[in-house]
């Protein structure tokens, strides 16, 4: 879709985030998956101009970001699920409504690489249109007719199987 033949890709794994930026900088790696919104945080790291393939320009209307947790998880301690994402969204929603104060945080943590907090302030005031809700929805609100856009778009990609419905991916019970 992009352009580019997938099986010459090698893929390099690097479980944390904030390291991504750093590791391009560095010509560790090729190219690194991030949101658009961080796109100046990554040239300021790399401190070159980066080339992005915006998903929205190959496949609208996706989804930018969710958050997963194990079936066994879901069915044993449902609890935690619900109290982590409570925890997890109320700190997203006082990010985007106190960009400069969390971007001074986020610059004060070790993993991010030094990282200046006027970069992560500029970075959280971009994701504040990505992470507002649509309509009357609220911050974490999954709209199910949207989830069912997603995985058409997704099969017709042929990245996933046919057969999946929103319910098998979305437990609207575990959001508050």
């Amino acid at each position: 879709m992009a352009g580019f033949d997938a099986s010459k890709v090698e893929r390099v794994s690097n479980p944390v985030p904030a390291q991504h930026a750093a590791l391009l900088a560095a010509k560790r790696v090729d190219a690194i998956s991030q949101f658009v919104p961080a796109v100046d945080s990554v040239r300021t790291i790399a401190k070159e101009e980066v080339t992005t393939l915006p998903f929205v320009d190959h496949i609208g209307d996706l989804y930018g970001s969710a958050m997963a947790v194990s079936t066994e998880t879901v069915e044993n301690r449902a609890d935690l699920v619900r109290r982590f994402n409570r925890a997890l969204l109320k700190g997203l929603r006082h990010a985007v409504e106190q960009p400069e104060e969390a971007g001074r945080i986020y610059a004060g943590q070790p993993e991010t690489q030094g990282q200046q907090a006027a970069a992560a302030t500029v970075e959280l005031t971009a994701i504040q249109g990505y992470v507002a809700p649509l309509g009357q929805g609220r911050i974490g609100h999954f709209d199910l007719g949207r989830v069912a856009r997603n995985i058409a778009i997704l099969q017709g990609a042929g990245t996933i199987g046919r057969g999946l419905k929103p319910e098998d991916v979305v437990a609207a019970d575990l959001v508050e």
